[in-house]
């Protein structure tokens, strides 16, 4: 958990997203995405199972490489109009640029 909370608060002093404007970006019954400047952040509240959804409303340009705070060396997206978020059991998932 220390990881955890140690990985998440060094993007966010990094980004210093408290001086940014939340903004939803995506919202089911399952899945929730939203935007602190150039951070991202999916949830889902199904623990069993993988969700997927297609965000094509973000705050990132065209070519921007953008990674998981938690695996940035092996989940990053090049974003292209939009992105495919995969969720699997629960998962969190942060973006930021690389």
């Amino acid at each position: 958990m220390y990881s955890f909370l140690g990985k998440i608060n060094a993007a966010r002093k990094k980004l210093q997203i408290w001086s940014q404007p939340q903004v939803e970006r995506y919202v089911d019954n399952q899945f929730y995405a939203y935007s602190r400047g150039k951070m991202l952040i999916a949830i889902t509240n199904q623990v069993g199972g993988e969700v997927k959804r297609f965000i094509s409303y973000h705050p990132f340009s065209n070519g921007e490489v953008i990674c998981n705070i938690f695996y940035p060396d092996s989940d990053c997206i090049t974003v292209s109009g939009g992105f495919n978020v995969f969720l699997e059991n629960g998962e969190v998932k942060i973006y930021i640029p690389k």
